[in-house]
């Protein structure tokens, strides 16, 4: 009886610990639902498009707008994330325009970005860029009126670090990109997947014993 309380919960354990280590929502507000609460007046005159020098989202800063479809944007139909997404609009005489957080990772290790983009059905193509802590881990052309799941991993230190996204200023026109359903999570280890197996191998040994 003894050996077999060792065995649950060992296997208990060896379960528990690779949930305990894919830690989700590190990223605030991805879905870019939130406005800063002293601007989220000014978005209410013009419920399609926010501009930034109106308001900007919770967690997000930079130069960059917000639309939830129903004003000048026309976004992508059937968006995954619904309602608001991120606008990243270029000319050939603006500057660049990018969203950035800072976000805590709570170990140094391996971690995973995830999101949606889509580029718009008129204008020129535009390269969107995603940086850790200033560094490119990434760039995308997304398709235009579709969106497209991207995915990218990187290590982080643990403590705060820097997720950007910005779409690159056009020579020859206006580019807009859309970013949606944000998010970073630890990426398992090899060492987690044989904990895994370890506590499921601990249970079938419990199964077999109580069925003898």
């Amino acid at each position: 009886m003894k050996l077999t309380n060792t065995i649950i919960a060992s296997s208990l354990l060896c379960l528990a610990l690779p949930v305990a280590h894919a830690q989700a929502g590190i990223i605030q507000n991805g879905g870019f639902e939130t406005i800063q609460g002293t601007q989220a007046t000014n978005c209410t005159s013009n419920p399609g498009v926010f501009h930034y020098s109106a308001c900007q989202a919770e967690n997000w800063t930079g130069t960059y707008q917000i639309t939830n479809g129903t004003g000048g944007f026309v976004v992508p139909p059937s968006n995954p994330n619904g309602g608001n997404v991120l606008i990243l609009q270029t000319y050939f005489n603006a500057p660049s325009s990018f969203a950035t957080q800072t976000f805590y990772a709570p170990v140094s290790g391996e971690y995973d970005l995830t999101f949606y983009t889509a580029n718009r059905s008129y204008g020129v193509e535009q390269t969107l860029f995603v940086s850790i802590n200033n560094s490119v881990v990434g760039s995308y052309n997304a398709i235009p009126s579709a969106w497209t799941p991207e995915s990218v991993s990187f290590y982080a230190n643990a403590g705060q670090n820097t997720v950007a996204f910005a779409g690159l200023n056009s020579a020859t026109g206006d580019a807009t990109n859309y970013v949606d359903g944000v998010s970073i999570s630890a990426a398992p280890e090899p060492g987690i997947f044989a904990l895994l197996g370890i506590g499921l191998v601990g249970l079938g040994l419990i199964h077999r014993k109580v069925q003898q």
